[in-house]
């Protein structure tokens, strides 16, 4: 069962509300700044909801704030970007039919404050290092409080919105062909003909563009041929696994699948690339694909 992130952020907003309104007690302070980082937590995973079929598999597997919408701006641009939604009848030639209802507002954290406010609040829940305390850096009571409310303000002011995760687009939907899950890439996302990658199963594609504006998703591969017979073999980038079975179906030669990293050395070029490429084993021998 999906957790219901909203109303989790509207139960941490209310205990840190009651702890700040409780006095200047040190440990109280300290604990409604836990209670804030929880509430931009789920607001923030409460957001990536609006785009699982459309973020990559790491996404789901980032828990802090500030990544999360790092990973939601690379989707979409305005993912923190605060929308008035109003709607009205719509005539056969698409343009507006009478007067528009407002329906409400979309109120986003921008994602440079939710990392700012991430890191501030986290700053009050350790020992202040010895360099901020040569710097008079202060832990105070009185300190916390003044940073902590308008913190605490703002996150009241975004969970009072009667909408959210209004998502609108202009995209395309396909099938995973490994585990089925839709994945959904908007157009501007197409257009930079960057490898797509299923949110649920990690497989890649890569976007063919078509003439009539349509695309082509063809998903990343690895084929060889089977050293004993000959037989040309094929397994899908999200199942090519370290220790994986890819024995002959045909002959029966028994073949595990490896990994190992390779340094490479470009002229020119300070740095070294680390590449990963995929082996095919075969008991002494080792073949590179």
């Amino acid at each position: 069962m999906q957790p219901q992130y909203r109303n989790l952020a509207k139960q941490r907003i209310a205990k840190a509300t009651e702890l700040l309104s409780s006095g200047d007690d040190d440990d109280k302070l300290i604990y409604a700044c836990l209670e804030l980082r929880k509430c931009l937590e789920a607001l923030s995973y409460e957001l990536l909801l609006g785009y699982l079929n459309e973020v990559p598999l790491k996404a789901l597997e980032t828990w802090q704030p500030d990544k999360v919408m790092k990973e939601l701006l690379r989707t979409d641009p305005s993912a923190d970007q605060t929308s008035r939604i109003r709607m009205c009848k719509e005539r056969p030639d698409g343009a507006p039919d009478g007067d528009w209802a407002d329906i409400g507002e979309d109120r986003r954290l921008k994602a440079q404050w939710v990392a700012k406010a991430y890191h501030q609040l986290g700053s009050f829940l350790h020992i202040p290092t010895i360099k901020q305390s040569r710097e008079g850096v202060s832990n105070e009571a009185e300190v916390i409080r003044q940073r902590v409310e308008p913190i605490r303000a703002q996150l009241a002011h975004v969970l009072e919105s009667t909408v959210w995760n209004a998502n609108f687009s202009i995209s395309v939907t396909i099938s995973c062909i490994e585990c089925n899950a839709p994945i959904k890439r908007r157009s501007s996302i197409l257009e930079k003909a960057e490898p797509i990658e299923c949110g649920n199963c990690g497989q890649l594609f890569d976007a063919e563009s078509r003439p009539d504006g349509s695309y082509f998703f063809v998903p990343h591969s690895y084929s060889w041929r089977c050293k004993a017979c000959g037989e040309q073999r094929t397994i899908a980038q999200s199942k090519a696994k370290a220790g994986a079975d890819v024995s002959c179906p045909k002959c029966g030669g028994s073949v595990t699948l490896q990994t190992k990293q390779s340094f490479v050395l470009i002229r020119g070029i300070e740095n070294k690339d680390i590449q990963s490429s995929k082996i095919i084993r075969y008991g002494e021998h080792d073949r590179n694909y």
